[in-house]
């Protein structure tokens, strides 16, 4: 049935949608960078799942209204989303300022245990009131594209929903770009500027409306480009938690700061008892690189050192390696320590990724690193360190896995982007075929019980024997420190050094690296024939005869999990076993220390996921409980049961793959932006043909349901073979092989959701919004899921998921047929 109202007040709807879809997903995407620095990398996917719900929530409005013509003030709800996104990123910000002043401020020498339970707190609560602050223009837009739907013609249907997808492809990309060129100004421009496009896009303004559009793209461009004004819009954390003040006796001030595509980074000037030293801190203090001035080949000073640790350049150097490969070198501190203590002869390669960091490091005369880096031998390379090792042919003296720079506040569970592939078995492998004949390798952090049965499985594999001689590990904090608690075998903040060597150390060697823990006050922990009394567990499990039953006793005494981390499962600073949330010691806060405060993050999140599918039933199943707008007919659960699993599936899907890919394209922000616009736009084209390959009859309901899970467990069973072999190519090869795939799998997964929306109008007009809604739910919940899932089963699993949801379509009596 046509409606009428659409071509005379709507002539492009197509286009309007492209524009509002564009700044939706570069709103999403700049919201998720926001959340890591608001509530921390953890809760982002549980902040933004949350905000999501204001759209099925709008979707749900428009069905039980009743009313057709609503689309016509499409372009006024576009003008709101505008006011929306501007207010809304105000206030967020305003909100995350105060917060964080009261928790920091408030805090004076109490232990790191309180104020970290504090943090945790205010984190909680400020999830909830930024994620309902964040559905507001998930409402307005909602809002818009249910009423455009619910009025559109149905033979339409395809080209608009094709239009919407190839919007959200192309607003992934641009944010993307922008943040990495522009930085946060902007892609504050981007996303308030898309929903004014899309009221020219749509029409239909008259002149009062044509001279508030130009208003506010005036205060959009005055909000982006003065940087006092703009400042109130942008999320400034605590200056105490950049410099990482705990007790209150730091006096830091930040020099600068910028925002690249996946995090934002800022210079600190610290000074603590009559010392300066200077640090780049990323997102809110999660991560840490000291900037150090080269001083000269002469010279012999000592930079000023951190409080509690001693540095692994010093035990790196007692072997005189002629090569040496830093990974995780930041703006070159570990360098310029090591090249001090080899006298200079030393070739040195840094691997960093942040080329913001890096450039701003070189731009500053007075530290000299210039003239440090023009040195013969000396290189620092802006790369991802596994990607630059999988693409190196060059073997190495040794090899230093250097500080992770992540604080305590960080470990949860998760890792930084892609640093936790440099501690995964794949990981391990690649270091000892990059190691010269008498190589050593150094790792700093994460767990090294973990680390230990990496080496016990290579060994195995490779039928090597037992590594009894092959590794020694140092305690480099000393007694007394407050972070010594932290230095625990079953610590994930396990700052202990592990020095590994395949041919192992000889008497001498051994006799040298207690010589040099002596001489640092550092403890040995670990060394052929010697094991310290509180860390047995090291010698069990390099030694013992079955280390599995180390890691089942472990487990089952400690609830700790001690799984061999794997790029399919890349959870290093996961120590919770994979069924702790099956026992009850997790609901009742019967840990102690450092795992009593990781179990409450973790509950934090299950809790907003658990939140999350109340949210999702209330908005599905609303329609029934209003005025009985809505019959439950077996026909229409048959079409919510169909939407309800393609929205599932594709975002059980996605997730999997951002994160599974993630490692491929190296650059987390770029493969975001390859992995979802890619995936979008293979949709999109999938969307647009998929009224014609329906009538032509290319394509059934049946024969896209079989296809579309056999497409995916061939990927599941390939992709890791495919990663192996593509991680040492160029990135544009790369990039257009992920392109390639993932533009032919979306192709295919566009056709089900327009043909839909068709056959659903047919059946009953009203549902059409509502198929909305439960689509935009059911991917709600999968995303944090999603994340659940992927802890305890890994990325396949959740892929594999989504084929099953695409694969139980099939079993709908009205989507089985041909």
């Amino acid at each position: 049935m046509k409606n009428p109202i659409v071509p005379r007040t709507l002539p492009r709807p197509a286009l309007g949608t492209f524009f509002l879809c564009l700044g939706l997903l570069a709103y999403e995407l700049l919201c998720a960078r926001l959340m890591a620095v608001v509530v921390g990398p953890h809760m982002v996917y549980g902040v933004i799942a949350m905000a999501m719900l204001g759209a099925a929530a709008a979707c749900t409005l428009v069905t039980v209204w009743g009313r057709s013509g609503f689309s016509r003030y499409t372009w006024l709800f576009c003008l709101l989303l505008t006011v929306a996104c501007l207010t809304v990123i105000w206030a967020t910000c305003a909100y995350f300022r105060v917060s964080n002043s009261a928790v920091w401020e408030g805090s004076g020498g109490e232990s790191i245990f309180s104020l970290l339970g504090a943090i945790r707190r205010n984190v909680f609560y400020t999830s909830f009131v930024v994620g309902a602050l964040l559905s507001i223009p998930y409402v307005l837009f909602g809002i818009v594209l249910a009423s455009l739907f619910k009025d559109l013609d149905s033979r339409d249907y395809h080209r608009v929903y094709g239009a919407d997808l190839l919007g959200a492809a192309c607003g992934c990309a641009a944010l993307v770009g922008v943040l990495e060129l522009w930085g946060y100004r902007g892609a504050l421009c981007l996303v308030l500027a898309a929903p004014i496009a899309a009221c020219f896009g749509f029409g239909g303004m008259g002149r009062s409306g044509r001279i508030v559009s130009v208003f506010l793209a005036c205060l959009v461009l005055a909000v982006s480009l003065y940087p006092p004004l703009e400042r109130r819009f942008e999320p400034v954390p605590h200056i105490r938690a950049l410099s990482r003040d705990y007790k209150g006796v730091k006096t830091a001030r930040e020099l600068w700061h910028a925002w690249n595509n996946y995090t934002r980074v800022g210079l600190l000037e610290i000074r603590e008892k009559g010392r300066t030293f200077y640090t780049y801190a990323l997102e809110a203090g999660q991560g840490w690189a000291r900037l150090d001035a080269y001083l000269g080949s002469g010279s012999r000073r000592e930079p000023w050192k951190m409080k509690g640790t001693r540095h692994p350049a010093d035990a790196v150097a007692l072997f005189r390696p002629a090569r040496t490969l830093v990974l995780l070198a930041g703006v070159g501190a570990d360098m310029l320590r090591l090249h001090r203590a080899c006298d200079g002869s030393c070739e040195i390669t840094g691997v960093e990724m942040n080329r913001a960091m890096i450039r701003d490091a070189l731009a500053r005369d007075r530290f000299r690193l210039k003239a440090f880096f023009s040195l013969p031998g000396m290189k620092l390379v802006a790369a991802e360190g596994r990607e630059y090792l999988e693409r190196s042919r060059e073997t190495y003296d040794a090899i230093l896995v250097s500080f992770t720079g992540a604080s305590v506040t960080y470990y949860v569970g998760t890792s930084g982007h892609t640093t936790q592939y440099l501690y995964t078995k794949e990981a391990f492998d690649s270091y000892l075929e990059h190691l010269a004949p008498g190589g050593v390798l150094a790792v700093v952090n994460t767990n090294k019980a973990k680390q230990l049965l990496i080496l016990r499985r290579i060994f195995r594999e490779r039928r090597w024997g037992r590594p009894d001689r092959c590794v020694v590990i140092l305690k480099t904090t000393p007694k007394g420190d407050p972070m010594e608690a932290f230095s625990a075998w079953y610590s994930a903040a396990d700052n202990n050094l592990l020095l590994f060597k395949r041919e192992g150390f000889s008497d001498d060697e051994v006799r040298r690296i207690r010589d040099h823990a002596r001489r640092t006050k550092q403890t040995v922990l670990l060394a052929p024939g010697y094991v310290h009394p509180g860390y047995r567990i090291y010698r069990e499990i390099l030694c013992g005869d079955r280390p599995q039953r180390v890691v089942e006793r472990a487990s089952k005494r400690f609830f700790v999990g001690l799984d061999i981390p794997t790029d399919d499962r890349p959870f290093i600073l996961d120590m919770s076993p994979r069924n702790l949330l099956l026992r009850k010691h997790f609901w009742v806060d019967s840990g102690r220390g450092s795992h009593l405060l990781i179990w409450r993050f973790k509950k934090d999140f299950v809790v907003f996921v658990a939140d999350s599918l109340g949210l999702a039933l209330v908005v599905i199943l609303l329609p029934l409980c209003w005025k009985n707008r809505m019959r439950l007919s077996p026909d229409v659960a048959q079409f919510l049961a169909f939407f309800f699993l393609i929205g599932t599936g594709f975002m059980f899907v996605e997730v999997g793959l951002v994160q599974k890919l993630g490692l491929l394209l190296g650059n987390p922000g770029f493969a975001i932006a390859v992995v979802l616009a890619t995936l979008i736009l293979g949709t999109g084209a999938g969307s647009l043909l998929s009224d014609s390959s329906f009538s032509r009859r290319f394509f059934s309901f049946k024969s896209l349901c079989v296809a579309i899970p056999v497409l995916f467990l061939l990927l599941v069973v390939g992709i890791d073979q495919g990663i192996e072999k593509l991680l040492g190519k160029a990135w544009p090869v790369k990039a257009l092989s992920v392109s390639t795939m993932l533009l032919f799998m979306g192709f295919f997964l566009g056709h089900l959701f327009p043909r839909g929306l068709k056959e659903a109008e047919e059946a009953a007009p009203r549902l059409v919004p509502w198929a909305f809604a439960v689509n935009g739910a059911a991917s709600t919940v999968a995303a944090g899921l999603g994340v659940l899932l992927s802890r305890w089963a890994g990325f396949d699993a959740i892929i594999l998921c989504g084929a099953l949801c695409y694969a139980l379509i099939l079993v709908i009596p009205r989507f089985r047929r041909n």
